[in-house]
């Protein structure tokens, strides 16, 4: 059998009408949009130590390009706060996250306050 556009065909070319779930046909799994950033903005540990520039970021977390030089050692899972900051302005936000992946150079965080009141 074959998917084709919502509709199967058996070996003998009869075809049936199958509806698809739009999670197969949009297998994003954020329940927000991600959007990427044209400006910098940098990322920083509780230490203060440079994480790396924020890739993207929507209303349940972001990504971060970690600097080539880190040995961040953070686990899927682990929390922690990250510091936001935009260079030349003087906004610094403090955000509690959780650990979403920790690979390739990329580190995806969960906004682990989002659905506080």
């Amino acid at each position: 059998m074959q998917l084709i556009t919502g509709e199967l065909k058996n070996h003998d070319g009869v075809s049936f009408n199958y509806p698809i779930p739009n999670a197969a046909m949009n297998p994003e799994r954020r329940q927000f949009e991600r959007l990427s950033l044209r400006e910098e903005i940098i990322a920083f540990d509780q230490s203060e130590r440079r994480l790396g520039r924020i890739l993207d970021a929507g209303g349940g977390g972001m990504a971060i390009r970690l600097e080539s030089d880190s040995d961040l050692r953070l686990a899927c899972g682990e929390k922690f706060k990250v510091t936001v900051v935009q260079p030349g302005r003087e906004l610094r936000h403090t955000i509690a996250v959780i650990v979403r992946h920790n690979g390739d150079g990329r580190l995806g965080l969960e906004f682990s306050n989002r659905n506080a009141g």
